[in-house]
This record gives structure tokens, sequence and C-alpha cells, in this order.
């Protein structure tokens, strides 16, 4: 065990406002570094009843569907459930491609969204996008682009939740001191307390689509949320989430202590700590489900399914797509075809 030396906190001074090291000289009373103001120490070592968001599970409300009649599919392929607002001939699956479906009898009840973005990036523009990106590279098979077919190119709102919250977190650690010469670590108890406003906190509730493409096509620009309309869902498809709201909430809360974990460790003192402990209380919440939208299409290519999206909102492109390989190797051979004249060449001069 490390000797443990007399406390340092680090606290918002009263005086001066400063986010700085508070000694304790009788362990009654802390004196700031600063400005010298004192005040006393039992305030500080409270400690904050963590209370997580997911226990508020019920501030969702109980506001549910989405006052738009559509027709819902399962794909047989991903499994996504898609609800549509437009007449359709066959449902043809938006993430995979896939064209095997099931109806369902029994819709989804989704939370009622609270905000969307509309889609504000044109069809047009989206198609013409898809089909250069398809072609770029040469590398890639060459009839690739006759893939980018408009009727596969989908108007897809993905499902997301916004958290709001006011965090106030302590935290306790052991803060060790390194020696200006040689010597050994000194180690203090250190304890602290941070606030801090979580404004727009985005969880993700798709299940179609990859996720690390949906983020890809990020940001979004969410000062252009409006109130939901569900005028705003004709002639476009909703992907239903498929996650409950309790573990929804519990994601949340998980990108909120790892934000909180990363930001009060730089605040610790010392030049280094361990057993570093944090308990949060999560106040002035708010959870609503929101709607983001993306142009998306998906292929197959010699039985491999590729996924292609388009943030509906900027423009932004991402996707995946084959290589050929037979362009590949005949790329190859003319790089080693290259090296060896310059290499002949060299060798004639010498």
């Amino acid at each position: 065990m490390p000797r443990v030396e007399p406390e340092y906190v680090n606290m918002p001074c009263p005086r001066c406002a400063a986010e700085t090291l508070y000694l304790s000289d009788n362990n009654k009373e802390l004196i700031c570094d600063t400005c010298e103001a004192v005040r006393p120490l039992g305030q500080e070592k409270s400690k904050v009843k963590e209370r997580p968001l997911s226990a508020s599970a019920h501030l969702i409300g109980k506001d549910r569907g989405l006052d738009q009649k559509g027709t819902e599919y399962q794909c047989g392929g991903c499994k996504a459930r898609l609800r549509v607002f437009y007449p359709i001939a066959a449902f043809h699956c938006p993430f995979c491609g896939s064209e095997t479906y099931t109806e369902q009898e029994k819709p989804a009840d989704p939370v009622k969204p609270v905000k969307l973005i509309p889609f504000t990036y044109p069809r047009a523009k989206a198609l013409k996008q898809y089909r250069a990106w398809l072609k770029n590279n040469w590398l890639r098979p060459p009839l690739l682009s006759s893939l980018a077919r408009e009727e596969h190119l989908y108007p897809v709102y993905l499902p997301y939740f916004l958290v709001k919250a006011q965090s106030k977190s302590s935290w306790s650690a052991l803060v060790g001191f390194k020696p200006k010469g040689e010597g050994k670590i000194r180690w203090a108890n250190g304890a602290g307390y941070w606030e801090h406003g979580f404004d727009e906190v985005v969880i993700k509730a798709t299940k179609g689509g990859r996720h690390d493409l949906v983020e890809e096509i990020y940001p979004y620009f969410l000062n252009e949320l409006v109130p939901y309309d569900p005028e705003y869902l004709k002639g476009r498809m909703y992907e239903v989430y498929q996650m409950d709201e309790k573990s929804v909430l519990e994601a949340g809360q998980k990108t909120l202590d790892s934000f909180i974990a990363g930001r009060v460790n730089t605040k610790v003192p010392g030049d280094m700590n361990k057993e570093l402990k944090i308990t949060s209380n999560y106040d002035g919440r708010f959870f609503g489900h929101i709607l983001l939208p993306a142009w998306i299409g998906g292929y197959r290519y010699k039985g491999t399914i590729y996924q292609f999206l388009i943030n509906g909102q900027t423009g932004e492109v991402v996707g995946e797509k084959p290589f050929s390989t037979q362009r590949i190797i005949a790329a190859l051979l003319v790089g080693a075809g290259l090296i060896w004249v310059l290499v002949y060449g060299v060798s004639k001069f010498m």
C-alpha cells in the first residue's frame, strides 16, 4: 500500500471560481491554493447519490405511434423492420437489397417522435452522386455503376433518441506526485466535484444500418430539427427501432458516463492517479425520439451485400464497394513492368 498523506481536493473556488487545488490543512477546512479562500470541508466530502438515466424511462412519455398510415415489413435478410408510407409493388430492403420479407400483421408501436430533420438533399442529386461514387476508382468492377438504379435508392428516416441532462459528479482517487529529483512517488487522497450540461447527445437505435457506416454520415446539424409532423413521412420509409426504450437509455448513460470519466480524469491533480471512482447524478433529463434522414442503397455483387448511404441533410456520402481482381492484377503487372524497364534502363548506362 502506498503511503497516504493529507487530502487534496479539486473543487470550484467560492471566491475566484477557479478550478484550483484545495489543500486540507487540518481536515476541517479547505484553503484555495490561488486566493486563500476558506470553506468547510464537510460539504465537499459528501457523496453525490448515483441515479441512473434508465431509472427514468417513464420520462419518455406514453404518447406512441406515428400518426401516419403505412405498411410495415420485416426483411428476411438483415431482419430490419421498415414502415413504408407509399405504395409499392414489392418490398426491396434498402439496407441489404433482399427481396424476401414478411408483412407485419401487428405493426410495432414506437414512441411518438418529438422532432425530425426533413430531407433537404434531393433524390436527383443523391442518385447522381450514387452513380458517380460507384464509378469512382479504376480498381472497381467496370459495370458497377449499372447497379445504381433509381428505384433502389430509398429515403429512410433512421431512429435515434435525443438525451439532454445536467450531470453532477463527485470523484475520489489516489493522486500521485513525482519528485523533482530521484525518489519515490508521493501519494495523497484526492477528491473533487464536476458539473456538466449535455445539450444534444444522440443515441442511435437503428438495426438495419451498419453501425460504422451510419456513424460516418454524421454530423447532422441538430439546430435544424423541427417539431414532428406525420406529413413528413409521406413518400418515405421509417426504420422501426427494435431496441426497448430502457436499453436505449442505458446506452445513453454509458455514453455520458464515458465522457464524464474522460473529463474528470483530466481534472484530477498530480502527475498520475489510480483507483479513480466517480458517482454521478443526472438532473434536468429529457429523452425524445427523433428521426434523421438518409438516402440508402443496398446492392448485391457476386453474392456479397454492399451498403451505401447519403446524409439526407448534408449530402455526405459513405459506403462500400468491391474491388476488381482482374484490374488489381493488371495494375500490379503494369507496375512490375515499369520497375523492370527502369532497372534495365539504369543498368545499360552503368
